[in-house]
């Protein structure tokens, strides 16, 4: 990813592929809870709640001049890359302490409605953002840190990546249970 639109882009490809996903799922799917884990509407739900603080965290970082954020350097590039490969993995954490747990109360639907929503947002925000915020320190994950823009619209991307996998482990259970 070079840019804000490739990064955006790819955000609308993996949502559209985790939605495609559970649309082939039955009512019954999606609430499966597998043992100790989140069933697929809860995984959704923790998505989209990362993307509403996210956003929320951009919207107040950038009420900063552009200049008074720190420059995003060889570190935060390297931190910004380790955590979209980290999370393009199958490899599985726990969510950090900063995010709500997922109440598993919304149907699909309403989820989808919700997330459409956010996105449409999300992407309105980055749109109207100054360039001068592109190659600055935008957004502080609670576990790599400090990132610029394009590495934070790249983990928004590849959490949804991460939690496909997660996905697959749900059907996996859903098999075994069966």
């Amino acid at each position: 990813m070079e840019n804000r639109a490739e990064a955006m882009q790819e955000m609308d490809a993996e949502k559209k592929r985790f939605i495609d996903e559970l649309k082939t799922w039955t009512v019954e799917e999606r609430s499966f809870h597998p043992e100790g884990g989140w069933n697929a509407l809860q995984i959704m739900e923790h998505i989209i709640t990362s993307e509403v603080g996210t956003l929320g965290y951009l919207k107040k970082k950038t009420q900063a001049v552009a200049e008074d954020i720190p420059v995003v350097d060889t570190e935060s590039t390297t931190r910004g890359v380790g955590l979209v490969a980290a999370l393009k993995s199958d490899r599985q954490w726990q969510a950090p302490n900063v995010l709500q747990g997922p109440t598993g109360m919304h149907s699909f639907d309403a989820l989808s409605a919700h997330w459409e929503t956010v996105r449409e947002d999300f992407f309105g925000f980055v749109d109207g953002l100054s360039g001068a915020y592109d190659h600055r320190q935008v957004f502080n994950h609670p576990i790599a840190g400090r990132i610029g823009l394009v590495h934070t619209l790249g983990f928004l991307a590849s959490h949804i990546t991460h939690h496909m996998h997660q996905l697959e482990r749900v059907k996996m259970a859903m098999k075994a249970n069966a």
